[in-house]
């Protein structure tokens, strides 16, 4: 059988830099609607004699744009760490910022922090300190919507022009990335208990088993790892089969 490398299937997580990218696409939606409210000059704003009629005679609009630099240096800090999770080194953000590899680091680094802490909650399945920001939370939510926004919205001369300018740049998990990440979800569990229990082992093994079997399909020499999942496939499902007799 020729080798080949599998794709991932529909049900293959979402890469970090996937998830890093929808968080810039959805901050950057919000940054220009806002935005676009400034465009215009409302008929009654303006007075002939030169100055602006105040819907409150003590208030300016300089607050409102305030609030927009808070939120561009909240996008920013999204592109560092989209940038980070892509591969870029603080080095390289230094250089594009003008500042130096510790100052980049100093700025972003606990930003990227949490994001990577995040993805760690996610991926274990658990409600602990770290939230992902919003779009990276939920890609399969947010593509479509980002999607249509921007169809709506783009020009002709747009280089983007087709239905799916958002998603369809999505990526999903190598085969081989994706078994290195549930190898390191085994390892955590084993820091967490003596012996992990058999229902938080077996959905790992069980994905585990259809990736090595895209694998297989591919011409990879992987029937020894399939039989092995298959015997702790089995143990596993008698052990959590047995458990539940025992509590009821």
């Amino acid at each position: 059988m020729m080798l080949t490398e599998p794709e991932p299937d529909d049900t293959a997580p979402w890469t970090d830099a996937t998830r890093a990218r929808l968080a810039v696409s959805l901050a950057a939606r919000e940054l220009a609607d806002s935005l676009i409210g400034w465009v215009p000059i409302p008929p009654a704003e303006l007075t002939i004699t030169g100055g602006q009629h105040r819907p409150l005679p003590d208030r300016t609009s300089i607050d409102d744009a305030d609030r927009l630099r808070s939120r561009v240096e909240d996008f920013v800090e999204l592109v560092a760490v989209y940038e980070m999770v892509s591969g870029a080194t603080w080095e390289m953000l230094g250089d594009d910022l003008g500042i130096s590899r510790q100052s980049a680091h100093r700025r972003y680094a606990e930003a990227l922090d949490r994001f990577k802490g995040a993805l760690l909650e996610a991926e274990d399945g658990v409600e602990g300190s770290f939230r992902l920001p919003e779009g990276a939370d939920n890609p399969e939510y947010w593509g479509p919507r980002l999607d249509k926004w921007y169809r709506e919205r783009r020009r002709p001369s747009d280089p983007a022009q087709q239905d799916d300018p958002v998603s369809g740049g999505m990526t999903r998990l190598h085969p081989h990335i994706e078994l290195m990440r549930l190898q390191r979800r085994r390892s955590r569990l084993l820091g967490e208990y003596l012996v992990p229990p058999a229902e938080k082992i077996l959905p790992i093994a069980e994905r585990e088993l259809v990736l090595w079997k895209q694998l297989g399909e591919a011409g990879h020499d992987v029937a020894d790892a399939i039989e092995r999942l298959q015997r702790q496939i089995a143990e596993l499902r008698a052990t959590t089969v047995a458990d539940a007799g025992a509590d009821s």
